[in-house]
């Protein structure tokens, strides 16, 4: 799984388990065709944004907290716990809306590869087998297929 170090900082230690490796399989799959895959687009774009904006929110928050854990060290700042703590229910607010978002993507059981680039897999069928339909955010539709245990590197056009 590719995941930029600025997310893998930020949602990994809490989102293990919600951004979904290639290879790993989701239980009873949802096959998706071409077309119901490009049906979900404007939903998936919406949502990676909202994705997007929460993960800003949440990195702001904890660099907020950080600043003030440091000075909360030092004398003369005695309003710093009120201040941690309303940066404290931010960081908590920003991570609830990640999980939100990413829990909607598992129920309708699309793999969230990538939150940065908007990477994406929809579970379909290709001469009978199981594949991965592909799409990455600002491409105009599906347009690529993988093998189930590979990945982004090897996807083909449709």
């Amino acid at each position: 799984m590719r995941v930029s170090p600025t997310l893998a900082k930020i949602l990994l230690p809490a989102f293990r388990d919600w951004v979904v490796p290639v290879g790993r399989r989701l239980p009873e799959e949802k096959l998706y065709t071409v077309e119901e895959a490009n049906a979900m687009l404007p939903w998936v774009i919406e949502q990676l944004g909202s994705a997007a904006e929460a993960a800003d929110r949440l990195s702001e928050a904890r660099s907020g907290a950080a600043e003030l854990e440091g000075l909360s060290r030092s004398n003369g700042h005695g309003d710093i716990d009120s201040r941690l703590s309303d940066a404290r229910s931010d960081e908590s607010r920003a991570l609830d809306a990640l999980r939100g978002i990413l829990s909607e993507f598992e129920e309708r059981q699309i793999p969230v590869r990538d939150v940065d680039s908007g990477l994406i897999d929809f579970p379909g069928e290709r001469d009978g087998r199981k594949v991965w339909l592909c799409w990455r955010m600002g491409e105009p539709q599906v347009g690529y297929w993988h093998e189930i245990d590979t990945g982004f590197i090897n996807r083909q056009p449709l």
